[in-house]
């Protein structure tokens, strides 16, 4: 296992599937049936879809097919990824016209705009908190992270600040009722503030990381951290250590499905890095060995005992001598390992590679879309993107094409 395997700790996989470009003549074929120029899959159980150019067009459509009026808007450049209804707001950024002169002397291009400040609108496409923002995220029980001039700060859906911009260094997206937040002197430590601001937790935490990348986060009541000890720990809502990983634990990622991966570094042996898991009682479940490993989803986890390339780290990064496969909770082996790159389970079905091309198989490790695709996203509520002869499409969970996008990229 190599330390580019490692290197993918210092991020935590996205919890929904990417949105794409689309091109506005491009229709829907075989399949599904849905007739949507493209998808995406919405929070709130909409049907979407926008394009990456420099006019950006909005369209929902219920789940009945229902179309909503298109709405001129931009997607937040500073999120970099799709437009989401969370609790009903959408977040987006507005668009505004270019001015004679604005440029220099280059002439705008034909429905050529600049990005305006970022708001919210409901599904229906009403403004509900103005354009005001630099940039801002999505909603968390109410509250949501925005940024002025001054800084970074939280809102309620009323566009009332909860914490002004500035006060704090940084704040961070919320779950489970927690918001990470930085002080400018504390020395790159976090603390957590409760759904009305207040610090429930001093910033004395560093991230569960030596690569210093990650925000610690709450999952499933617990946060892993590294505590003034230089130990990664497991913390409860309130800043109460429940356990400690152990001993030269160096990695560590949040709890799912009642397990939280685990690395320990090893210097000297022939693989330094162990991965195993430990449960939210700090009982570890998997001890620490030879293998790369990734989450657990539905039951299973990605691992395998060969891998020179990490877990799903690209469409095009891998190894074809990588077999991976998938155990259960114990650590048994479920599905053996015979796939070049996998996916995590969603929905019943796991991406995984054979040959260079990906497909999907169930739970007892059967073939049941067979690998034919460039690239396999997971699914999402029973559609999944994929990269098929050089474009983006979507597929429902029979492996259905249901939607054609016409363009040869997507940010995923």
């Amino acid at each position: 296992m190599s330390k580019d395997y490692l290197s993918l700790f210092a991020t935590i996989a996205s919890l929904f599937l990417a949105t794409c470009s689309v091109s506005p003549e491009s229709k829907t074929v075989e399949g599904g049936g849905l007739n949507l120029e493209d998808v995406i899959v919405m929070n709130a159980g909409m049907w979407g879809y926008h394009d990456f150019s420099t006019r950006v067009q909005i369209c929902y459509r219920r789940s009945d097919g229902t179309q909503l009026p298109s709405l001129p808007f931009f997607v937040d450049s500073y999120v970099k990824g799709p437009i989401s209804a969370s609790e009903g707001f959408v977040l987006v950024r507005r668009k505004v016209e270019i001015q004679p002169g604005q440029l220099g002397e280059r002439t705008s291009a034909p429905n050529e705009y600049i990005e305006g400040p970022v708001g919210y609108v409901n599904l229906a496409g009403q403004q509900m908190i103005p354009f005001q923002y630099k940039w801002a995220g999505n909603f968390h029980q109410g509250r949501a992270v925005a940024a002025t001039e001054k800084g970074t700060g939280l809102i309620d859906k009323a566009g009332n600040w909860i914490v002004p911009p500035g006060k704090y260094h940084w704040i961070c997206s919320g779950s489970e009722g927690r918001w990470a937040f930085q002080k400018k002197d504390e020395d790159g430590k976090w603390g957590f503030l409760n759904l009305h601001g207040k610090q429930v937790i001093p910033p004395r935490f560093k991230p569960p990381t030596r690569l210093g990348f990650n925000v610690p986060m709450f999952s499933e009541g617990l946060a892993v951290v590294t505590d003034e000890n230089d130990r990664i720990i497991a913390i409860d809502m309130n800043g109460n250590t429940q356990f400690a990983f152990p001993e030269k634990t160096n990695n560590a990622h949040p709890f799912s499905e009642g397990l939280a991966l685990f690395s320990i570094y090893l210097p000297g042996e022939d693989v330094p890095y162990k991965i195993g898991f430990i449960s939210t009682t700090g009982h570890v479940m998997i001890p620490a060995d030879d293998r790369a490993a990734w989450d657990f989803s539905e039951g299973l986890a990605p691992a395998s005992f060969n891998a020179k390339v990490g877990f799903r780290p690209s469409h095009h990064e891998y190894h074809k001598d990588d077999k991976w496969g998938y155990i259960d909770a114990t650590g048994k082996i479920r599905i053996p390992f015979q796939f070049t790159q996998v996916g995590k389970f969603s929905n019943g079905l796991a991406a995984v590679m054979l040959d260079g091309k990906w497909g999907y198989i169930n739970k007892a490790g059967e073939m049941v879309i067979p690998c034919q695709f460039q690239w396999a996203a997971d699914f999402n509520r029973g559609i999944a993107q994929i990269w098929h002869n050089g474009e983006i499409c979507f597929i429902n969970d029979q492996g259905h094409f249901i939607a054609r996008s016409g363009v040869e990229w997507a940010i995923f």
